[in-house]
């Protein structure tokens, strides 16, 4: 972050769970996720789907009990 982008107020967590990643959201933060593409299951990746993907995790709907993404890496996504 620091190097490729000029930021410096970050923190990196390993071993979180869900209400981490809420708690942050709540306190105004986003949150990037390093994911296993594949597992994704995403409909716009072109197949099999990448390896190594991030997220950008910006919300939480509690309703549906799922994340709010902007996925960088479709064709579709913001």
């Amino acid at each position: 972050m620091q190097k490729y982008f000029s930021f410096d107020r970050y923190e990196v967590m390993e071993d979180i769970g869900k209400n981490d990643i809420i708690e942050s959201l709540r306190n105004g933060s986003i949150v990037l996720v390093p994911a296993y593409g594949r597992d994704l299951h995403n409909k716009n990746y072109t197949p099999p789907g990448p390896i190594p993907h991030m997220l950008v995790i910006t919300g939480y709907d509690p309703a549906k009990k799922e994340f709010v993404t902007n996925d960088p890496g479709t064709k579709y996504g913001k």
